[in-house]
């Protein structure tokens, strides 16, 4: 088993900014005293960064987003506890733009994540592939272009950024809680897998509830 720990998170919204150096001094504490005790795990395999980043805010405020310096600020953290043990993040992308937020097309997604990656030097992409959530993310058939360009910028960004997948398993139903997603069809998370298949070197199951909810994926 390969287990990557997630970074903290505060209980009340993060991007007030109030909470930033309070999450990135206990990130360093918590993340020292898991080194203490099961740094020489076989199973202790890196860092996760919960907090999600949206890469249509990336382009919206550029360079001097306050998402992309938190997670710039964790990588360098926890390389500099253990340089052995990488940080992946699961960032999000959406085609279509509401209220402020701007929309990405490909090629667009590929500037701002090559950018992002240069900035961040973060060793494992996992972009979700937004078939659960939908909510503006692009449909399947267009899975393959987006992906290609976040490839291109793994590439372009030469800071050896791996690229994976995070396969959204679970179904958006109008009028359930946000706890009560139910999982989606093996047939269509087949597709999301083929879609992507050719730009990734592995992949992540994404479920979205409660784990003991009877609609839990």
């Amino acid at each position: 088993m390969r287990v990557y720990i997630g970074s903290l998170q505060t209980w009340a919204d993060w991007t007030t900014g109030a909470e930033f150096v309070a999450l990135r001094e206990y990130n360093r504490r918590v993340a020292q005293e898991v080194l203490d005790h099961y740094g020489h795990h076989p199973s202790l395999e890196g860092w996760y960064f919960t907090q999600e980043i949206w890469m249509n805010w990336v382009k919206f405020y550029g360079s001097g987003y306050y998402g992309t310096a938190l997670l710039r600020d964790f990588i360098t953290d926890m390389q500099t506890l253990d340089p052995t043990k990488p940080v992946c993040a699961a960032v999000v992308f959406k085609k279509d733009a509401y209220y402020s937020m701007p929309g990405l097309t490909p090629e667009e997604l590929q500037t701002v994540t090559t950018s992002f990656l240069a900035a961040t030097q973060l060793p494992i992409l996992m972009p979700q592939d937004g078939a659960g959530a939908e909510a503006g993310a692009p449909p399947l058939t267009e899975l393959p272009s987006y992906f290609q360009a976040l490839k291109n910028a793994a590439v372009s960004a030469a800071v050896g950024t791996v690229l994976w997948g995070t396969v959204e398993t679970f179904t958006a139903v109008p009028n359930l809680s946000n706890d009560r997603y139910p999982p989606a069809s093996a047939m269509r998370v087949q597709e999301q897998v083929n879609a992507t298949r050719p730009y990734v070197t592995g992949y992540v199951n994404w479920i979205f509830g409660n784990d003991m909810s009877p609609q839990a994926t």
